[in-house]
């Protein structure tokens, strides 16, 4: 079961057309989620807020926070990690935009570890995802943690070398945690779930849209 704290993060993450900059506006002038949602129209757009954003902030879309709060309920495996908890990773908190909340199935622990980002072509050459596979393979045996995005090709590569050297993954989704894109990584995905941490800003029931992943690749 979600916190109170928690249950105003989720809130203010899933307003529509809000966005991690917007939020990270929003609290440099008030003191946490709770007194932005709790703050009159007039004020968030005093400071920049659009007023469909505004209103927004005010009503939250029941629907949207239901199907969080039920797939966060679902298993002991899924994790909600707010930017004000002191488990999300301080890194992520120095890029421009970091997300105010991170979906996570498996090991929450896991994304604050030392880490190497595995990423590349869809579409390598054999020999480039051998390459891949290898050099995560090796890395994942010193106790690095090898992270990348789940995608076809030298993703899929760095995430299997890592598993079978008994190591550690963590894939960063652009979709919904409760989606597993590529389907053909569906497999993979559980393995990384059961050895390291699924990642997602996206709340469930978001598709694998385009956009998505130059915003996924930030996290990585």
């Amino acid at each position: 079961m979600i916190s109170d704290n928690q249950l105003d993060w989720l809130k203010l993450a899933l307003v529509p057309g809000l966005g991690p900059a917007q939020i990270q506006k929003l609290l440099t002038k008030f003191d946490g989620p709770g007194e932005v949602l709790s703050a009159p129209s007039s004020q968030l757009i005093d400071i920049g807020i659009k007023a469909s954003c505004s209103k927004a902030i005010q009503n939250p879309v029941q629907e949207r926070l239901n199907n969080a709060i039920s797939w966060l309920d679902s298993s002991p495996t899924h994790h909600l990690l707010t930017i004000d908890d002191a488990a999300y990773p301080s890194l992520l908190k120095q890029i421009a935009d970091p997300p105010a909340v991170l979906f996570i199935i498996g090991d929450p622990s896991i994304i604050s570890q030392l880490q190497l980002a595995v990423v590349g072509s869809r579409n390598p050459t054999s020999q480039g995802r051998e390459n891949a596979y290898q050099f995560a393979h090796f890395l994942a045996k010193t106790g690095l943690v090898i992270t990348s995005g789940l995608a076809l090709g030298i993703d899929g590569a760095g995430h299997e070398g890592a598993l079978d050297a008994d190591g550690k993954t963590v894939a960063v989704i652009g979709n919904g945690p409760d989606r597993v894109y590529p389907a053909r990584h569906r497999q993979l995905a559980h393995r990384i779930a059961s050895n390291g941490a699924i990642v997602s800003e996206f709340p469930p029931g978001t598709k694998p849209l385009p956009g998505h992943f130059p915003r996924r690749n930030r996290l990585i």
